[in-house]
């Protein structure tokens, strides 16, 4: 028969000792204090990016904590992008620069999390890059239109290898957003695509990226003679497009889920097997 264990027995011990510790809460709510801290007063327009904040000696005595919580709330705010960590000489603590890039991948990961559905993020894009347009034909520069007919040349070479079709595809619509010189509206799209991606390699075909090239070209034709309403309206019609194909590509899978499901349904279970 197995002996119970005894608080003084070893393999009591082994399993007191492997429970976590975990941090003070005193410890965990400074940290927490100093993060909300720092980004309020970011939100505030108190700090930019590149000021210096201090060290991190100087920034605990500056909040009243101890190295533990002062380096709890710096690893966090240094995960979120706030602020850059730097050694040597000069080094400290300073307010990071922006990056847009870091914001989009986060919130991808976010909206993947909360189940987001590809439908939803296509009219997403959709929504975006129609505004971005409406923008772009306003404020874009040569330098700007002749960035979209270099990678529309580029996509025109490209369209018996659809994987990098896509590819380079991406880069046409990162930069028909960029042209608006609108940051809120290129940090959106580039969340966006940055999902949409996988999406668009996984199913291209040399057909479809003929047909979206198409779309493409209209679209930069409308842009460059500044037609506001056309270059709307293809914008439309290209995420049509797009939505139509990428839901039509899902449906097969959809479909074959069904009919496992429906068979698995309609197999008698064991109890009417033995009756």
């Amino acid at each position: 028969m197995r002996q119970k264990p005894t608080p003084k027995s070893p393999i009591f011990k082994r399993r007191r000792d492997a429970v976590p510790k975990l941090l003070p809460a005193r410890t965990v709510s400074a940290a927490n204090r100093i993060v909300n801290e720092i980004r309020e007063a970011l939100l505030a327009g108190k700090f930019h990016s590149g000021d210096f904040l201090g060290t991190e000696t100087t920034l605990a005595g500056h909040f009243n904590v101890g190295r533990s919580p002062i380096r709890d709330a710096l690893r966090s705010l240094e995960a979120m992008g706030i602020i850059d960590i730097r050694v040597g000489l000069g080094g400290g603590v300073y307010v990071a620069d922006g990056n847009p890039d870091l914001f989009a991948e986060m919130l991808a990961i976010q909206l993947k999390l909360v189940g987001v559905t590809l439908e939803e993020l296509l009219y997403a894009i959709w929504a975006v890059e129609g505004m971005a347009v409406d923008l772009a034909i306003d404020k874009l520069t040569r330098s700007d239109l002749e960035t979209l007919f270099a990678i529309l040349n580029d996509l025109r070479g490209l369209l018996d290898r659809p994987q990098k079709f896509v590819l380079r595809s991406m880069d046409f619509h990162s930069a028909l957003v960029g042209s608006s010189h609108s940051r809120a509206l290129i940090a959106q799209a580039t969340m966006l695509r940055y999902i949409l991606f996988k999406h668009y390699a996984e199913v291209i075909t040399p057909r479809v990226a003929q047909d979206v090239f198409g779309s493409l070209e209209k679209l930069l034709r409308h842009i460059d003679a500044r037609s506001h309403e056309a270059a709307r309206a293809q914008v439309s019609e290209h995420y049509r497009m797009a939505r139509d194909f990428l839901l039509s590509t899902q449906q097969p899978a959809a479909t074959e889920s069904g009919r496992t499901e429906s068979k698995r349904l309609r197999r008698p279970s064991r109890l009417q097997i033995d009756r």
